[in-house]
């Protein structure tokens, strides 16, 4: 079943939404793995990374370039990364951030994982 919904300021610290999604953690650190696309990431690299420290979160990250989002490759290498981040994705969902190529990769990627993942769709359009 998917869930959808908006909100406003998503990389404000203040804002929980991303942190609070997948396991209940209290003030321990918890990993994420962050699929994104490069360009996403050059634009918006300092408010991630403040986002992630002030909810303790270490970010796992996957960069792709979004010259090569069209190759079934892309999907391949984001699925192994899934399995090397070290966080449970049936507990700790994947955030995929970036366009809706990139989006539809991680879909691919978590459905040819051998373990169910569950992910969290940020398009670009909602980062501003």
């Amino acid at each position: 079943m998917k869930n959808t919904a908006c909100h406003r300021g998503l990389l404000d610290p203040t804002n929980a939404t991303l942190a609070h999604i997948g396991e209940a953690r209290g003030t321990q650190v918890v990993r994420r793995l962050i699929v994104i696309d490069q360009a996403i990431l050059d634009v918006y690299r300092d408010q991630l990374r403040a986002y992630f420290a002030a909810w303790h979160i270490r970010a796992d990250w996957k960069v792709i370039d979004r010259t090569n989002l069209k190759t079934k490759a892309i999907a391949l290498e984001i699925a192994h990364a899934m399995s090397q981040a070290k966080s449970s994705h049936r507990v700790t969902p994947v955030i995929a951030i970036g366009c809706g190529d990139l989006l539809d990769r991680v879909g691919l990627a978590a459905r040819m994982h051998h373990q169910r993942v569950s992910y969290i769709r940020v398009p670009v359009g909602l980062m501003g």
